[in-house]
């Protein structure tokens, strides 16, 4: 009775070890890879986005200093992934499969892309009198208090004004009395 007991004990603890290490084993796999430009130069701060194809469950990683990126704990099933940087084209790569506990290495190299801007202006602009050869100038409350000029008289003023200038002592006047 003893030796059977004793047997049962044994044979437990060796199930039991070997059953451990197979329980371990991941039941994920992962995806890594470096993320460079065309010229070999590394490209950090890319996001690259993993997506089940059968689930359709993203995950994201960003890229690291050193244009490295790792995705884990990804489920076993077809993926697709795709990486974008700002300026660069968006690469993609489909077909990717994973196994259990299988890592798949996917090195991107980015194409420059277009590069578009807006730019918005929300600031009155001064209109141009293209019909002749005129200049003129408003001078409103706000834009006569951020003057930088100590005496605020009319003279000051005027010669604030873009293209106004002080006739100096032998340049001829276009009128009689003032000189500007």
């Amino acid at each position: 009775m003893k030796t059977s007991q004793a047997l049962r004990i044994v044979l437990l603890s060796i199930v039991l070890g070997c059953g451990g290490p197979a329980f371990s084993q991941s039941s994920t796999g992962s995806i890594s890879g470096t993320v460079t430009d065309q010229n070999n130069a590394v490209v950090q701060g890319a996001t690259v986005l993993a997506k089940n194809t059968a689930t359709r469950s993203p995950r994201s990683v960003v890229t690291n200093s050193s244009g490295l990126y790792r995705l884990t704990g990804l489920p076993p099933g077809p993926y697709e992934i795709s990486i974008e940087a700002e300026g660069f084209k968006t690469f993609t790569q489909t077909s990717i499969t994973i196994d259990v506990a299988q890592s798949v290495n996917i090195d991107a190299v980015l194409v420059l892309g277009d590069i578009s801007g807006r730019v918005t202006v929300n600031e009155n602009a001064s209109m141009l009198n293209s019909t002749t050869a005129e200049v003129s100038n408003r001078f409103d409350g706000r834009r006569l208090s951020e003057l930088p000029i100590s005496n605020r008289n009319v003279y000051n003023v005027l010669l604030s004004t873009p293209g106004v200038s002080q006739l100096v002592t032998g340049q001829s006047t276009f009128a009689t009395g003032l000189s500007f």
